[in-house]
Order: C-alpha cells, then structure tokens, then sequence
C-alpha cells in the first residue's frame, strides 16, 4: 500500500521545509513526490491544517515561494532544473485545480 507521508524538516536555524513523499508499506521504499502542498495555519494553535497539492511541474522541489501580489507559487525543482509556476485562489491561498 502506498501511503501519502509529510516529513517536516529545518534548512537552518529558521527554515523549515514540508515535504511530501509516498511510503510503499510493502518493501519500505520512501519516494520523495514533486507536489506542492497548501496549508491553512490556526491563529490560535499554530497546527497545520492540509488544503490542497498540486504538482511541482518538476522534480524534487527544493525552493517555494509566493509572489509580492499573492496570485502565483513559484516553484524551483532541483533534479529537473525547472522553475513550476501554480496559480492561486484569489482569497484563501488555495491552489487553483487544473483545467
């Protein structure tokens, strides 16, 4: 069975990273997944609550980043050596789904 698993990790002192990957039960493979996720924060807990993803457009997302004007995710691959480009919901910071 494949199941989906955030590792949450620090880059430094004050970076730190969410990353998706899929964990194969079966023969204990971990495959790191080029998708981008969403996430809402709680203002009063600071819990993470999951919105969305969306594929990097890329592989092996090391490098995300919003624009000043809020209504793209840029986003820099670094196996592929590509930048993926995702638009935004308008209000909520949720990714726009695929057409």
């Amino acid at each position: 069975m494949n199941a989906l698993l955030y590792i949450i990790c620090f880059a430094g002192d004050t970076a730190p990273g969410v990353h998706a990957c899929r964990f194969d039960t079966e023969t204990g493979t971990l495959t790191l997944d080029g998708t981008v996720g969403a996430f809402a924060i709680d203002q009063a807990s600071g819990a993470l609550r999951y919105l969305n993803r969306r594929p990097a457009r890329g592989k092996v997302p090391c490098y995300v980043d919003v624009s000043a004007e809020g209504r793209f995710v840029f986003v820099a691959n670094f196996s592929s050596g590509t930048l993926g480009v995702l638009p935004l919901a308008p209000v909520c910071f949720v990714f726009v789904p695929p057409k």
